[in-house]
């Protein structure tokens, strides 16, 4: 070993990794892999793997110790430095191998200990239908708390309207009861609702309420003006109106057609009361007579028809007249 260069007598192991401290021998000789390999009689691929670390890709130990003696006899350095730190290198590597081996060995055998049995399905079924009941409980708390939603998209707060009636429209959550000045509303699976209200000239406010089946409430009120009709050159008056109170038994779906324009067909709920105002004419369809009663222009005329029978009433002036006259 007297011929051992001065610059490799000196260099520290300790300070790098096998894999490093080779690697880095061998750049400084200026030796390729291959040139090592014909000088020493180890594979190219094994030279790398123990340049890289990669000791799970090597052969036996037995092997690789004679691989490091190899090597330090071509590098000119001690090979017990090389063989020491290759079992101390080698030994960290299969204690973390053996511990992840440990840890996946562990998971499998507790899964295997796991044994279905009508008890375990037992308990477990117990312990799914808990906490769905838990999560339920959470939501119909939260679902009590919660304030409905409730847009109105028409009319506006301080509209004015000119005309007999006014057209509110608007959006809630489903299920929830919609009122207008205290008169229930129909809202559809989707928590929209449409309807029409008579209106007379002067100062008008609508209370629209969405309540949810725990009480809690949604309320807006809004303040209307309506126009009174004017015909030029002639005194204001107030024409000649049909006026008509619909009452309904159970839930009854209806279509209106009032002075030639078609109102959306509307389902109204048991206990529902519908006004409409016209100034000619109203064709009324019901699809429940016997659940449908009509008030026209102050007069009762009771329920229209038959239970489940659907019928079409014309009105118009001349038949609100009559009956009037008829009253007398």
């Amino acid at each position: 070993m007297n011929d051992m260069p001065v610059g490799f007598e000196t260099k520290k192991i300790s300070m790098e990794t096998l894999g490093e401290y080779l690697l880095e021998v061998r750049t400084e000789l200026g030796l390729t892999l291959e040139e090592v390999s014909q000088k020493t009689g180890v594979y190219e691929k094994f030279i790398h793997y123990i340049e890289a670390g990669q000791y799970q890709s090597l052969p036996p130990g037995v092997y690789v110790l004679g691989f490091l003696k190899k090597l330090a006899e071509i590098y000119k350095v001690p090979d017990q430095i090389l063989l020491e730190q290759y079992r101390k290198e080698r030994g960290i590597v299969e204690h973390l191998a053996s511990k992840k081996s440990a840890e996946e060995k562990s998971w499998k055998n507790w899964f295997q200990k796991i044994t279905i049995t009508p008890k375990f399905l037992t308990i477990s079924g117990s312990l799914i239908v808990g906490l769905i009941a838990f999560l339920y409980v959470v939501f119909q708390v939260f679902a009590i708390n919660k304030t409905p939603t409730l847009v109105i998209t028409e009319p506006k707060n301080d509209a004015v309207i000119s005309g007999t009636s006014v057209n509110v429209v608007g959006k809630t959550e489903v299920g929830m009861v919609v009122s207008i000045n205290g008169q229930n509303v129909f809202v559809d699976p989707n928590g929209n609702f449409h309807t029409t209200i008579g209106v007379a000239p002067g100062q008008k406010e609508l209370k629209i309420e969405s309540q949810n089946k725990f009480g809690k409430k949604n309320e807006q009120h809004l303040a209307l003006r309506v126009e009174e009709p004017h015909i030029a050159g002639a005194e204001t008056i107030i024409p000649s109106e049909l006026q008509l109170e619909l009452k309904f038994v159970k839930a009854t779906k209806i279509e209106l057609v009032r002075d030639g324009t078609k109102i959306p067909d509307e389902i109204v709920p048991a206990g529902g009361i519908k006004q409409i105002v016209a100034n000619d004419n109203v064709l009324l369809t019901t699809y429940d007579a016997g659940s449908t009663k009509l008030n026209l222009n102050g007069e009762e005329l009771g329920i229209l028809g038959k239970v489940g029978e659907k019928i079409t009433i014309p009105i118009n002036k001349e038949s609100a007249s009559l009956l009037k006259e008829t009253s007398e």
